[in-house]
């Protein structure tokens, strides 16, 4: 049981790094799409 728990928090933990990367990924390729238009 406890296993089970320590395995799920990592698996977010990782969750949360992976959807933090891809916000800040689309937020490098939105800036880069706006100054190519200026």
């Amino acid at each position: 049981m406890y296993r089970a728990a320590q395995a799920l928090f990592y698996f977010f933990n990782y969750a949360d790094v992976l959807t933090a990367l891809c916000a800040v990924i689309v937020a490098i390729h939105e800036f880069s799409l706006l100054t190519d238009v200026m």
